[in-house]
């Protein structure tokens, strides 16, 4: 995956998290602190719009996954 073309804002995010690749994300997995799963769904499009509103404040990694790889992001929820 060329993180090149990983777009994601805002972060930190308050209500919704946006996620764009060139190349279709097919699954979004989001793990808390303690590496619980807290989220996962999967998708077939490269502009993706996640509810974040109900997640706690904190940190969390978010795993989005192509065709072609996958890559861990980091975001912040206010």
């Amino acid at each position: 995956m060329n993180t090149e073309h990983l777009k994601y804002y805002p972060n930190p995010v308050e209500h919704e998290l946006v996620i764009s690749y060139i190349e279709d994300i097919e699954n979004i997995e989001i793990y808390d602190v303690s590496g619980k799963r807290v989220f996962k769904q999967k998708y077939q499009d490269k502009l993706v719009k996640i509810p974040f509103a109900t997640f706690s404040s904190g940190t969390y990694l978010t795993k989005v996954v192509t065709a072609n790889g996958s890559q861990f992001i980091k975001i912040i929820k206010k």
